[in-house]
């Protein structure tokens, strides 16, 4: 439960701080993306999508660096690159 409290924060600020895009993100979209960004021990950043999948920019991870991540429109990570 407390899990799904802490992604379900995460989604909504995502959605409400962070969603930048070249075309409008559903509430499943960053739901999906907010898991698969805390599963790999990171948080926040700001989304864009496209056709392709997903950017997400300024991810800060446990290792104290900031990443560009890529996801496939599977939300399956496809690029980690240090920003």
């Amino acid at each position: 439960m407390r899990s799904f409290i802490i992604v379900l924060a995460f989604a909504l600020t995502f959605g409400a701080a962070g969603a930048r895009a070249d075309r409008p993100l559903s509430r499943a979209e960053v739901a999906r993306l907010a898991l698969a960004i805390s599963y790999l021990g990171c948080a926040g950043g700001r989304i864009e999508a496209d056709d392709d999948g997903y950017e997400v920019s300024d991810v800060r991870c446990r290792d104290g660096n900031t990443y560009l991540l890529t996801f496939n429109r599977s939300f399956d990570l496809v690029e980690k690159v240090e920003d």
